[in-house]
């Protein structure tokens, strides 16, 4: 996990909750093929929250994975054409998070997943962003997204589709238990990190 440091300014939350590097080297700006594709992933929420409300699982379905394939191809997009840019560090995490939360509270009002799935998956993102704020105002640092992020979206979207999809349970279990170990390592590798992080600023300081 690295450390981005930009001092004496404010993050909003949803910088805080993309735990993504802020200022990149170089910036190619919002208007980029790679952060296009990101807003389209967010925006898709609309279709597949009709589509799962209508009962049409198949359209949802076939929905989600094109949403998936734009979580794929924007970060190829963006380092194929070096689209590096401070809003997509920003909206690539967060369109993540909004599709998923939409996802799983769908499915929630549906009976597909139990309830303690919701509240763990939404209770990890609320934890990180309330950390993140705090190591911000405490050191004016956001810290990086680590690969576990990514691993974890990954799991929950796959035990999600499972799920849906009604799969036999030995499957569903299997997703289930690898999710929530994802879940817990992601948290606690994003607590470790903030907690050393916030040690070693205190002590820069009293130096």
């Amino acid at each position: 996990v690295h450390v981005t440091r930009r001092p004496h300014t404010s993050f909003t939350p949803a910088e805080i909750m993309s735990q993504r590097p802020i200022q990149p080297e170089s910036d190619a700006g919002p208007f980029t093929i790679s952060n296009g594709l990101s807003l389209l992933r967010a925006l898709m929420a609309i279709p597949t929250a009709i589509a799962m409300l209508s009962h049409q699982k198949t359209v949802a379905i076939v929905l989600f994975f094109i949403s998936a394939s734009t979580d794929y191809f924007d970060g190829l997009v963006a380092r194929v054409r070096n689209e590096v840019s401070e809003f997509g560090r920003i909206a690539d995490p967060i369109a993540d998070k909004i599709y998923v939360a939409v996802a799983v509270i769908l499915m929630l009002i549906l009976d597909y997943v139990p309830l303690w799935l919701v509240i763990a998956i939404l209770a990890r993102d609320l934890l990180i962003m309330i950390g993140g704020i705090i190591i911000q105002r405490r050191t004016g640092d956001v810290l990086a997204s680590n690969w576990t992020g990514k691993w974890t979206v990954g799991a929950i979207s796959v035990t999600l589709l499972l799920l849906y999809m009604e799969v036999s349970p030995p499957v569903t279990t299997i997703f289930l238990l690898l999710t929530v170990a994802m879940l817990i390592l992601s948290l606690a590798l994003y607590v470790r990190v903030g907690v050393q992080h916030l040690a070693t600023s205190d002590q820069t300081e009293i130096r």
